[in-house]
């Protein structure tokens, strides 16, 4: 369990790193 925990944390960490770098990208680019 504790393992799937981690995966499903590292998996949030990844989004939320893929969606400011989006964010940011939109906003240099605007």
């Amino acid at each position: 369990m504790a393992k799937v925990t981690v995966k499903v944390d590292v998996k949030v960490d990844l989004a939320k790193c893929l969606w400011y770098f989006y964010l940011i990208i939109s906003i240099v680019l605007t």
